[in-house]
C-alpha cells in the first residue's frame, strides 16, 4: 500500500507536461461553511462553491453556481461510482420542498444535482432544517445550519462573476465587466501560463526559461508559483537546483492550501515509518480533499481499503 501511495505522490511530480485544473482565488466563508470562487489556468472563472463537511459521516456537500445556473455537490471517498451515468433523485428540504430530479455521476466520488435557476430550491436550502437526497448508494441526509449565510455568499459570488447565468428578475449587485473565457495568448508576463506553454510544448522556449519565470513568480507568494517551481525543481525540469530549496517551495505551496503541494507531502508523509508525520499527513490529505482534489480522494480509499487507522 505504501508502495502504492509513493506512486501517487511521484507522479504529481514526474507526470510533465502539467495540465490545466481549476485555482481557487476569491475566498468566502460563512459559519462553517467555506467557500472560494474558481478559474481556470486563463483566469477565467468558471465555478462559485460553497462548502461543508458532515461531520458524522464523513462526507461534503457543495453548492455550486456556474454559467448554467445552481447546483448541489456531494463528495465521499468512500464511493467507488460510475462517471458518466444519470439517476433518479428525490431531493427534500423538510415539508417546503420536494422535487425529482435527474442526478448524474460526474467522478467516482462524486454526485451532482443541477437544479438550473429554480429559485424554489436554493429559497427552500437557505431557510430549511435539513436535506435529504437520493444517491446511487442510498438517502443522504445533511443538515442546513447555518445555510442561509452560506447562500448569501455564494449570491454574492455569482452576481460579480456569472450575471448573465441570474434570474431576469434577481436583484443583484452591479456586476463586474464579464471576464473573457478565451485564453490569452501565454508570454512572459503571464509567468504560470508560460511555462506551462513552455512544458506543454505550445510556447517556443527552453525548460530553463519556463523554471525562471515560475521562481520569479513564486517570489511574490503566488501557491500556484510556489507549486510548480517545486514540482519542476524536484523533477529536474529546467533546474539543478538543491532538492531541500525545492521541497521548501512545496512546503509553502502547501501551507498556502494548495491541493496538489498538499497532497503530494500527505502521500510522502503517510508512505513514512515516522507517526507524527502520519499525523501531519492525515491533516494535509483532508485539506485537500475538501478541495474536491482528485489524487487526495483515491488516497483516501487507498488507506480505506488498507485499513488505515
Amino acid at each position: 500500500m505504501k508502495r502504492s501511495l509513493q506512486a501517487l505522490a511521484l507522479c504529481l511530480i514526474t507526470c510533465l507536461p502539467a495540465t490545466a485544473g481549476a485555482e481557487i482565488t476569491r475566498q468566502y466563508s460563512a459559519g462553517f461553511w467555506e467557500g472560494a470562487l474558481e478559474t481556470d489556468n486563463a483566469g477565467a472563472p468558471f465555478n462559485c462553491f460553497m462548502r461543508a463537511q458532515h461531520l458524522r459521516d464523513g462526507y461534503a456537500i457543495f453548492l455550486r453556481w456556474g454559467k448554467d445556473g445552481f447546483h448541489l455537490s456531494l463528495v465521499d471517498a468512500r464511493w467507488a461510482l460510475s462517471p458518466g451515468t444519470t439517476f433518479d433523485a428525490r431531493v427534500r428540504v423538510d415539508t417546503r420542498y420536494d422535487r425529482q430530479i435527474q442526478g448524474a455521476v460526474l467522478g467516482p466520488t462524486l454526485l451532482d444535482y443541477p437544479f438550473a435557476k429554480d429559485e424554489a430550491a436554493w429559497v427552500a436550502i437557505a431557510s430549511g432544517s435539513q436535506i435529504t437526497l437520493d444517491s446511487p448508494l442510498g438517502a443522504k441526509s445533511f443538515p442546513l445550519t447555518g445555510t442561509s449565510k452560506a447562500i448569501d455568499k455564494l449570491m454574492e459570488c455569482a452576481s460579480e462573476f456569472f450575471p448573465d447565468s441570474w434570474l431576469e428578475d434577481q436583484t443583484a449587485p452591479a456586476p463586474a465587466p464579464p471576464v473573457t473565457s478565451e485564453a490569452p495568448a501565454p508570454t512572459a508576463d503571464d509567468p504560470i501560463a508560460y511555462a506551462l506553454g513552455i512544458m506543454l510544448g505550445e510556447v517556443d522556449g527552453r525548460p530553463e526559461d519556463a523554471f525562471q519565470a515560475v521562481v520569479a513568480q513564486a517570489e511574490t507568494g503566488d501557491r500556484r508559483a510556489l507549486w510548480l517551481a517545486g514540482r519542476m525543481g524536484l523533477s529536474g525540469y529546467g533546474t539543478d537546483e538543491e532538492h531541500s530549496v525545492s521541497t521548501a517551495r512545496v512546503l509553502a505551496a502547501a501551507e498556502a492550501g494548495h491541493p496538489e503541494a498538499l497532497t503530494f507531502l500527505a502521500l510522502h508523509y503517510l508512505a513514512s515509518d515516522d507517526p507524527i508525520k502520519e499525523i501531519v499527513g492525515k491533516d494535509y490529505l483532508q485539506r485537500a480533499i475538501a478541495q474536491a482534489h482528485g489524487p487526495a480522494i483515491a488516497a483516501q480509499t487507498l488507506l480505506e481499503e488498507d485499513d488505515w487507522p
